[in-house]
């Protein structure tokens, strides 16, 4: 599907320089794209999901992701068909299962294709994840598999979800104690990327009922997968609670735990995903500032509105003057002068606008 001349490493380092990217995951990029290309010109029926299908969603990249998480409900016997077939011919060299003991019902499965990496000397991988299952409650769209990075010899196209279907399954994502991608588990890099991926997606919200609907029917099957019986709205509580402990970081008196530190790892370890490399824990505060603004909205039920209603414009800043967030949320009141915006938000999820 990509042109050859694209695996080479002028072609690689020419790409890390426009988009001032780590050169490793520039490469580790368009492979994982070349891996996605060849299960859809093989014939296997997916939803293209995670990070890297906001590379296609999205207007401009933003960060640099290297899995390739899909939805299908193909027959696993009828997958390895497919998956043989992208070995046969192409740039991987070979694959395998990457098997993993589960403490969840998801029926998933990860396998692991190898390639020579011209810039690291040595065999790379692309991981691919698989949930197979009926995705049928998502809205989709589709989308040409053809970014910045790389050019094409073949048009393939691949069914992604909208962005309102996107950000109701990254929210689920982003509950760490709950549903989410969960602390102490090393992954603090992934929840920061849920943070990340959410912002980005919340400029782009067009339609707050089908985010809650899809969100309420994820939580659901995720709670269930986990054996949880928590409400719907604990889920929410956690979102709002994360970005909170993001908020309050290095105000005095702080909150400062295990959590938190996690959460200061992945703000730390997220810049080299990032394009332009660039990401300051005031950015994590504003990023968490709309993910808990959205997160009440849905706990609320107040989606039967645009969201660019609520967007922060100068005459805010008067109404926020004379506010002050009171109780566990008073710390929060230092955001004022050097995040109106991010004040402002936090306003409306305590209810005080």
């Amino acid at each position: 599907m990509i042109k050859k001349k694209c695996f080479e490493k002028n072609w690689i380092i020419q790409k890390h320089k426009e988009l001032k990217a780590d050169p490793i995951l520039v490469e580790k990029a368009i492979y994982a794209f070349e891996l996605l290309g060849s299960l859809l010109i093989n014939g296997v029926e997916l939803i293209f999901k995670g990070g890297t299908g906001l590379i296609l969603l999205l207007p401009e990249i933003k960060r640099l992701s290297i899995d390739i998480d899909i939805v299908s409900k193909a027959k696993q016997n009828d997958l390895i068909k497919s998956i043989e077939k992208t070995t046969t011919a192409g740039v991987f060299k070979r694959w395998e299962e990457d098997s993993r003991i589960l403490n969840h019902k998801i029926d998933k499965k990860h396998y692991k294709f190898y390639y020579d990496s011209i810039l690291e000397n040595r065999e790379s991988y692309i991981l691919l994840d698989i949930v197979f299952s009926d995705y049928s409650f998502v809205d989709t769209t589709e989308k040409l598999v053809k970014v910045p990075l790389f050019k094409i010899e073949k048009e393939v196209k691949v069914s992604i979800p909208t962005v309102n279907s996107y950000i109701a399954d990254k929210l689920t994502a982003f509950a760490p104690r709950t549903i989410g991608i969960p602390f102490r588990k090393n992954k603090s890099m992934e929840i920061i990327k849920q943070l990340f991926d959410l912002n980005n997606l919340f400029n782009e919200i067009d339609n707050l009922l089908e985010i809650d609907r899809v969100y309420r029917t994820i939580a659901q099957s995720e709670a269930s997968y986990r054996n949880l019986d928590n409400s719907i709205d604990s889920f929410l509580k956690d979102s709002i609670y994360t970005s909170f402990l993001i908020s309050q970081l290095d105000f005095r008196k702080c909150i400062e735990n295990d959590y938190t530190k996690e959460l200061r790892d992945g703000i730390k370890q997220i810049k080299s995903h990032i394009i332009g490399g660039k990401y300051s824990l005031l950015n994590a505060k504003e990023n968490a500032s709309k993910i808990a603004c959205l997160a009440t909205l849905i706990l609320n039920k107040q989606t039967n509105f645009d969201i660019k209603e609520l967007e922060f414009k100068e005459k805010d800043l008067a109404k926020i003057r004379e506010i002050e967030l009171k109780n566990e949320y008073a710390i929060l009141n230092k955001l004022k002068p050097i995040s109106p915006e991010s004040f402002y938000l936090w306003c409306i999820a305590t209810g005080l606008i």
